[in-house]
């Protein structure tokens, strides 16, 4: 419905439109190698990501198999890309000093945020006993907090720069995460709401500053490319972010296991009384 309205509504003018048929008969055309290299790479990734903890990772020979091929399309994929003179994705862009700056921290952003909102919720329900609903009410503050500093960020970028904003939103982000250690059997409802608008707070300064920035000095016929690169950078790490928290979790959980077990001797008392 939305693009539909915005076709009605907005409409190019005429040297805009004639911009654009020049622009499209200079193209080289479709870069269908380039973009067949680019989905494999990423769909083998994200194959590798969801299915490695459950398939012991290269104990697996379907996730071995899976990241030789996404490896060989990461090979295959920058030297065809960078020859190319219309490539599917830019891959050039990311190494120049400011917008692989800014695809690093943004891949780095993608992942705290998308990690901690799917496992948030359900430290809540597994641990603290919360319903669906609450788990969920948990994560509205910061989501009414994070809507409203959009806006403040979005204000503030024009003032000051954004490598200063960048910097107070991560150190933000980073209280936010040292808060969570303190978590115990009996923390309130408001502790994790508090850790999460705290994080609300930090993200926008990232965020905001960081779609800004990528745009700086990116000629007005590759920002579709700057777009496409950033959102797949921030989706690719929130999966990187959830793999590599799923990871973490699981050998701690085995970790305590075996300590518990090495405990749990028929002799003790204390043993004894539990199986009573």
């Amino acid at each position: 419905m939305t693009i539909a309205l915005i076709a009605l509504v907005v409409r190019d003018s005429a040297a805009a439109v004639e911009e654009q048929r020049k622009w499209h008969q200079q193209r080289a055309g479709f870069d269908l190698v380039g973009f067949v290299l680019v989905a494999t790479f990423l769909g083998s990734l994200e194959i590798v990501l969801d299915r490695g903890l459950e398939d012991d990772w290269f104990g697996s020979s379907f996730i071995s198999t899976v990241a030789i091929v996404c490896a060989a399309a990461f090979v295959l994929m920058i030297p065809w890309e960078m020859t190319r003179r219309d490539p599917a994705i830019d891959v050039r862009m990311v190494g120049t000093r400011q917008f692989g700056a800014c695809f690093v921290v943004m891949l780095a952003t993608g992942a705290i945020l998308y990690a901690t909102t799917q496992f948030l919720p359900r430290l809540v329900q597994e641990d603290l006993g919360y319903t669906a609903t609450w788990a969920g009410l948990v994560l509205s503050p910061g989501g009414i907090v994070t809507m409203v500093m959009m806006f403040v960020a979005g204000r503030l970028v024009g003032k000051i720069q954004p490598k200063y904003l960048i910097v107070a939103g991560g150190l933000i982000i980073a209280l936010s995460m040292y808060a969570l250690t303190n978590v115990y059997s009996d923390v309130g409802f408001w502790f994790m709401a508090r850790c999460r608008m705290l994080f609300g707070v930090g993200f926008p300064l990232i965020f905001v500053p960081i779609t800004s920035a990528s745009y700086d000095g990116i000629q007005p016929d590759k920002t579709g490319q700057a777009s496409a690169l950033i959102n797949a950078a921030r989706n690719t790490g929130g999966s990187i972010g959830i793999s590599l928290i799923s990871n973490v979790l699981w050998r701690r959980e085995q970790l305590h296991q075996t300590r518990l077990v090495d405990q749990a001797l028929p002799s003790s008392v204390q043993y004894q009384d539990t199986l009573h």
